[in-house]
């Protein structure tokens, strides 16, 4: 297990090396994970290092963790496409089947994943866990008065939000549910965490 973790903000002061490396170093085997950043995008990422060289999947950032156990029959289906894999992981196999069916790829990932892509060219990203929810994803999205959005922190583990300054305010429903009836989640929001601000 490594993690991912990632900051898209459009205040350029939001996405700095040092939030970013301090997500990082509360990762598992921060050792083996890196650093992207793109100051004219507006967006961090943390991800496992990987080795992603293929010029037409380069306007792909992708931050997965976790493994997709049929990716050998979507690399068939995807050649038959005309995709070409010059090298094998999950990660490519991803970035082809985002390519190729966009949000829909989740019809076709079978696994326990958690990623995050960034498409510079539609300059948009798509955070994505599997659908049992077997990788964890948090998020944390900050806004002003009035619904200006400021930054949007994401992490597979939540402590890496609070060291990226999101605010530890603990959810009194969530608290109450837990204390009176041993509920560990909220039948009415089954996003809601212990915590009001992180989903």
């Amino acid at each position: 297990m490594y993690g991912i973790a990632g900051i898209i903000s459009p205040h350029t002061s939001f996405v700095t090396k040092e939030r970013l490396q301090a997500m990082h170093d509360m990762l598992p085997n921060a050792d083996n994970t890196s650093i992207w950043i793109n100051i004219e995008l507006n967006a961090g990422l943390v991800f496992p290092n990987t080795n992603i060289a293929n010029n037409q999947y380069l306007h792909y950032t992708i931050s997965l963790d976790g493994e997709i156990y049929n990716y050998k029959k979507l690399q068939t289906e995807l050649e038959t496409l005309g995709y070409t894999f010059p090298i094998q992981n999950d990660e490519i196999i991803v970035i082809a089947a985002f390519d190729r069916w966009k949000e829909k790829c989740m019809e076709h990932l079978d696994g326990a994943f958690v990623f995050s892509i960034y498409d510079s060219l539609e300059e948009s990203i798509y955070l994505v866990r599997d659908r049992l929810g077997e990788k964890q994803l948090y998020y944390y999205a900050h806004f002003q008065e009035r619904g200006r959005f400021v930054q949007l922190l994401f992490a597979s583990e939540m402590k890496v939000l609070w060291h990226a300054g999101a605010p530890k305010n603990l959810d009194g429903t969530m608290m109450l549910n837990y204390l009176t009836l041993g509920y560990t989640s909220n039948p009415n929001k089954k996003m809601a965490t212990f915590y009001s601000d992180i989903l």
